[in-house]
């Protein structure tokens, strides 16, 4: 039996990466709503389709999740990988993290969320787009970003995906209200803050949808998918799963 799980899994990795060789991508301009020009990645799928909207975390370049944004347009998703301003190519002033956990979910709901929220609009408003069915995916800080999307265009936003989570006050409200929200977390149990913030969201979210995948090795963000490779055929059959049941 595993020899025949361990067989059906490298073919899921096989295709996830064949798919991402797929040269569709296009580097747009996002407009804050301040005025600042983010940079990002868009991945259309060349018909109607739904959309996933990817924030990486702080310490990485949108480019790195190449092959996982291609993964996930193959199937027929279109796919924007935004880098949140002061990061990377984007304008605006850099953030330093002090230390303190709670100065920067201050900061990142404050500052990062309306960078969030002008990626939700720009990905909305392509053409094939279904507004109604957007997933968003998350590293770090980026899966704080996607919590608060989700946050506010639940139900439009009713799938999200976190590389080591982070979460807030006002997001576990928003847990504890919306039993439609299916989560799929990936986290290291030596990432302290990360691993904490995953176990309190499960637990606050009942969707029998839910995965808590949680790994011995250090690592943060998308350092396990560096970890563990598998993880991309994981994430694309998951949210397929999770599209067609929507």
């Amino acid at each position: 039996m595993r020899t025949v799980l361990a067989l059906v899994l490298a073919l899921s990795i096989s295709f996830a990466l064949a798919s991402a060789k797929d040269p569709v991508k296009r580097t747009v301009t996002v407009t804050a709503a301040d005025g600042v020009r983010l940079a990002g990645n868009y991945y259309p799928a060349g018909k109607p389709g739904r959309g996933v909207l990817l924030f990486h975390q702080c310490s990485r370049d949108r480019l790195v999740w190449d092959d996982l944004a291609r993964a996930l347009a193959n199937p027929g998703n279109h796919v924007l990988v935004l880098n949140p301003r002061g990061v990377g190519d984007s304008e605006g002033a850099q953030w330093d993290y002090d230390g303190d956990l709670e100065h920067a979910l201050e900061y990142w709901r404050k500052n990062w969320a309306t960078d969030a929220e002008s990626a939700y609009q720009w990905l909305v408003a392509q053409h094939g787009v279904d507004r109604d069915n957007i997933v968003a995916i998350g590293a770090g800080c980026g899966s704080f970003l996607a919590l608060l999307i989700a946050e506010g265009h639940y139900p439009s936003v009713r799938n999200v995906v976190f590389f080591s989570d982070f979460d807030d006050t006002p997001s576990r409200q928003f847990l504890r209200n919306s039993p439609d929200l299916s989560i799929l977390s990936m986290v290291s149990e030596q990432d302290p803050m990360s691993f904490s913030a995953a176990k309190e969201i499960h637990a606050l979210s009942q969707n029998p949808a839910n995965r808590l995948k949680t790994y011995a090795q250090h690592a943060h963000g998308y350092g396990l998918l560096e970890q563990h490779p598998e993880l991309m055929a994981v994430v694309v059959a998951w949210v397929q799963s999770r599209m067609a049941a929507r």
